[in-house]
């Protein structure tokens, strides 16, 4: 699976899609392992979902955007591309052939993309 894995936190603060995850499940979705990033601006590779017993919706109008993180030390590759998203994969031979989308943001102007890339099968379960 290739996802935006992200945190309460980091939603809240304007980081909804700097990171581009993925994982591998052996038993239809029940458990999941060998958690990567295809992209990020920092090192984590797993967060943890919030607790199942409780509902939280949250008012996002005012906070809009796209944000670069300021803890430099967690997020040491910022500033970065906060805009990671959309993945599309297509598996071919021993690869995955991988495009989504890469940008600073949705207004940001100029700097937005496709990126492409090919990666062994085997990077997924090292």
């Amino acid at each position: 699976m290739i996802w935006n894995q992200v945190s309460r936190y980091e939603i809240l603060t304007g980081g909804r899609r700097h990171r581009l995850s993925c994982a591998i499940s052996k038993d239809d979705g029940e458990t999941w392992e060998n958690f990567k990033n295809l992209e990020s601006l920092d090192g984590v590779t797993e967060i943890k979902p919030p607790p199942t017993d409780r509902i939280e919706v949250l008012d996002m109008w005012d906070s809009y955007g796209y944000f670069q993180p300021q803890n430099a030390e967690r997020y040491f590759r910022a500033p970065g591309v906060l805009r990671i998203c959309y993945a599309d994969v297509a598996f071919v031979g021993d690869e995955a052939i991988i495009v989504y989308d890469y940008g600073l943001g949705m207004f940001a102007e100029g700097v937005h993309s496709t990126k492409l890339r090919a990666i062994p099968l085997s990077w997924f379960t090292e």
